[in-house]
Order: structure tokens, then C-alpha cells, then sequence
């Protein structure tokens, strides 16, 4: 309750603060700098965040203001950063961006005594006022992901943002476990090796041709990675995340023609005889940005203490065959599929082969359990139906879904008008663009 009512009041103090740019364009020619931070809604509160440690949500939002908030219009829009994140997703590869700038704000003091006052639905400075803005400097160094799977970076040069004169002459970085600075060379990738997974601290240096440093830091979390490289190998490794391509292609609305769909899934084989001979398939749900991985799938059937569900099944002799639908590219390497959040029947097809596989492996005759929540109650559904129409054989004997919408998902416009207000509207809240494309 606590946080809707902070959410409410977020929104009604950016309504009554947010002013359009035209409110302030008198002020441009007074400012040193040409960034005037008054003119957005300041969500990242980027006058306190400097030498502070960082994210990618942080420097996301600093730059998406700064931006906007820029008269001369030097930064690339916004969706520059959340292109190459996604890409980079797909591409096993950690993005990192710098961004170096000055930008103002006016004085408290210079609205109370009148230097700075408002006509005509636009804001003055009182001829002879002095010093009526207040100067502030960021140095941002930060992934533009929160979480991957790689432990591989690169750093652009078109992802160097400097507003200011300072010339750079060289940027280096080293984990928290390391003692050693790595100097990034620009366009070329690097390792950073780590002695676990979870969060991780990297350290960051800048230094400039005026002998001037900037140490930093920002967090990023790495998660498991233990993909194969085969696709519809035929074989079901267990205990290892296998890459699974559908063999039957879908054309989705407003696409010209017809993709295959590309998955991962992970097998758990039961604790009493190791065989694969009775399979339980678990699929994913709704899940833009792939946000879960198997292992965190796995870990959701967790209850009580210490204890899960897919564990209890598998010392009963069940095997349990955990769906992903991961970000990907298609073959020509730009185009990038969120498959969390891909056509249902795209990724139905890509369950179709998975059965195909588990079927042709298991022994024995014991029959499949299909198990999809949300949307993954939906993409099973489609499955089995299509299996039953086209004369392929699925062999299940249970399918169970729950919190699925099977009679489709209805979002009140309103609501759906709050979520693009908050993302695209006055506030511009980065972290929120996500989930609303």
C-alpha cells in the first residue's frame, strides 16, 4: 500500500512540476553549459549521484534526462542504448558506456529573490542577475545491462558520451578480485574473470589529458551459463542448458514471412534410477527481457523451508524438462527477438520439437505432464492442440495450467495509458520503457 501511495504521489508532483521545453527556452543562451536539468522531471536525482556506485538502471535514467534535458540536442536518442542492449543480450557480449557532462540548475535563491521568474508561462532572468545557475559534473561508467550470462565487455567509441572539453586519454577497469587495471580498447572486447557468480563490482578509472582522474564503479550481475552450442542434437544432456530450434516456422503479425523460433531447456532426471522415463515438462511464462533463466524456473517451485516441488517429484521418479524461450537474433544478426515476450505459437512450435525429442529418447511407456503457467499455459495448449490436428503424436496424458488467460488478457486502457505515461510521458522512467515495448 506504502508504495502505491508513493507511486501516486510521484505522479501527481511530475503533473505539477513538468514544464514543456518552450517554458525554459529564454534560459538557454544564459546557461554555460546548454544542459539545463530543470527541464525534466528529475527521477535519477543525477545532482546527488556523483562519484556514487552505479547501475545500469542509474546511468540509463542519467542519460535519458540528460538527453532531454540537453538545448543543443549532442546525445543520441535514448533508444541508441536500449538497441544495443538488446543486441548485446543475443550476442553473449556486456556493452559499457561513458558519459561525461556538465549541466546546470537554478538556483532556489534565484527564484525566491526574483533573478529567475516566470511571464508569459515562460521563465526570465532579471536583467544584471548574476549567478543564477548552479554548476554540477557527472563521470558515468556503467554496463548497459544489469544481468548476463557472459563475462565479456566492450566498449563502443559511439558510446563515449562527452559533453564537455575534457579530452580522454584512457579508460581502465578491473574486478573486485583483481589488482591489476585492464586498459579498454575501444571497439574490442575483454574478459573479466570472476571467482563466482551473483553481483559483481567492477572498478573504473578515467583519465584525461589535463592529468585529471576519475575512479568509479558499478555493479552488474552474472548469471549461470551453461549453454550448449548443438541444436536439436538428438541427445538430452542432463544437468546442462541445451539450444533447441523449432523445425516448424511461423509468420507473425506484420512479419513478411515465416521464422523458426529458438529455445533452451534443461533436463533434471529423476533421483531413483536416472532414466529418462517419465518426463514432466515445466514451460516458462511471460517474461519480457528473459529475466529467468532454468535455474531460476527451477527455483520458483521452491515452498515451505528448504523445500521444492520438482525436487519431490524427481525422488518419485519423475523427470522434470524445464522450457526457456531466451532473447536471441535471428541469422542475420540485427534483427532481436525477445522470446519471452515472442508469439505464442512461434514458441508453441519450438515445445512441438522439444516433445519430438524427449519422446523419441524416453524410455519405457510412461505417458508426458505438461505443466504452463501464464502465458506458458498458452504456448502448451497451442502445442498440443496443433500436434493433435497435424497427426503428430505428443503422448501426454495431463496438461495443467494455471494463471493462464485463456480467454485472452484485458488490460483497462487506462491502465495501459498509465504504464506509457510513466515510461514515455513527463517522468521518462528508463527502467519502465522495457516492459511497456
Amino acid at each position: 500500500m506504502k508504495t502505491k501511495i508513493t507511486l501516486l504521489f510521484a505522479i501527481l508532483f511530475s503533473l505539477s512540476t513538468f514544464a514543456q521545453d518552450k517554458t525554459y527556452d529564454l534560459l538557454k543562451n544564459k546557461t554555460q553549459t546548454n544542459i539545463l536539468y530543470d527541464r525534466v522531471f528529475q527521477l535519477s536525482n543525477a545532482t546527488e549521484i556523483a562519484n556514487k556506485q552505479v547501475n545500469a538502471t542509474v546511468y540509463n535514467q542519467v542519460y535519458h534526462e540528460m538527453q532531454r534535458a540537453d538545448f543543443l540536442n549532442r546525445l543520441p536518442n535514448f533508444e541508441k542504448l536500449k538497441n544495443e542492449a538488446n543486441l548485446s543480450k543475443a550476442q553473449n557480449v556486456i556493452p559499457l558506456s561513458v558519459l561525461i557532462s556538465e549541466f546546470e540548475t537554478i538556483k532556489k535563491t534565484s527564484i525566491e529573490n526574483g533573478n529567475v521568474l516566470l511571464k508569459n508561462n515562460q521563465y526570465e532572468v532579471k536583467p544584471n542577475a548574476e549567478s543564477v545557475f548552479e554548476k554540477h559534473q557527472i563521470h558515468l561508467f556503467s554496463a548497459l545491462v544489469s544481468k548476463s550470462k557472459s563475462t565479456t565487455f566492450i566498449l563502443k567509441d559511439d558510446f563515449i558520451f562527452n559533453t564537455t572539453s575534457k579530452i580522454i586519454s584512457g579508460i581502465y577497469v578491473k574486478s573486485n578480485e583483481s589488482e591489476n587495471w585492464i586498459k579498454v580498447n575501444y571497439n574490442q572486447s575483454f574478459q573479466l574473470n570472476f571467482n563466482q557468480i551473483g553481483k559483481q563490482l567492477i572498478q573504473t578509472k578515467i583519465e584525461f589529458s589535463n592529468s585529471e582522474t576519475i575512479q568509479n564503479q558499478f555493479e552488474i550481475e552474472i548469471t549461470p551459463s551453461q549453454i550448449t552450442a548443438s541444436k536439436n542434437s538428438q541427445t538430452a544432456n542432463p544437468n546442462v542448458v541445451t539450444a533447441i530450434s523449432s523445425t516448424i516456422a511461423h509468420q507473425g503479425y506484420g512479419e513478411t514471412e515465416a521464422f523458426i523460433g529458438n529455445g533452451e531447456y534443461e533436463l533434471f532426471l529423476d533421483t531413483t534410477n536416472g532414466i529418462l522415463d517419465k518426463p514432466i515438462f515445466l514451460l516458462d511464462g511471460f517474461d519480457p527481457g528473459d529475466t529467468r533463466n532454468t535455474t531460476i524456473i527451477y527455483e520458483l517451485l521452491n515452498y515451505g523451508t528448504g523445500q521444492n516441488l520438482a525436487t519431490d517429484l524427481r525422488a518419485q521418479g519423475f523427470d522434470i524438462v524445464i522450457l526457456n524461450f531466451p532473447t536471441y537474433t535471428r541469422p542475420d544478426n540485427t534483427t532481436v527477438i525477445d522470446g519471452g515476450a515472442d508469439y505464442i505459437q512461434r514458441n508453441a512450435m519450438i515445445f512441438v520439437e522439444l516433445i519430438n525429442q524427449i519422446n523419441a529418447q524416453k524410455v519405457g511407456t510412461e505417458q508426458n505432464v505438461v505443466i504452463g503457467p501464464s502465458m506458458g499455459g498458452l504456448i502448451a495448449r497451442y502445442a498440443l492442440r496443433y500436434m493433435e490436428q497435424n497427426s503428430l503424436t505428443h503422448d501426454t496424458r495431463l496438461y495443467i495450467s494455471f494463471d493462464a488467460p485463456h480467454q485472452g488478457a484485458n488490460v483497462p486502457i487506462g491502465m495501459q495509458h498509465l504504464f506509457n505515461y510513466l515510461a514515455y510521458g513527463p517522468l521518462g522512467n528508463a527502467a519502465v520503457q522495457p516492459v511497456v515495448d
